[in-house]
């Protein structure tokens, strides 16, 4: 979580990131994803099937209008 952290909450810049990690819940991410682009969003490992499936629900398709990287 810490470097999910470290990569949104401390940014220096003006980019939007969002943080999904505990407490950050579906509804956020669906506004997060209505509201902005493009969609930067770092999730912990967890967080990853949330994730999906508020995006699903936000309209989007995650495997094919999205780029995922994860880092191990």
């Amino acid at each position: 979580m810490a470097l999910v952290k470290n990569k949104t909450i401390y940014r220096q810049d003006d980019i939007s990131v969002l943080g999904v990690y505990e407490g950050i819940g579906e509804q956020d991410i669906m506004e997060y994803a209505q509201s902005h682009s493009p969609l930067k969003i770092a999730v912990t490992y967890d967080s990853l099937p949330r994730t999906i499936k508020a995006l699903q629900a936000a309209g989007l398709d995650p495997y094919n209008d999205l780029f995922l990287l994860v880092d191990e």
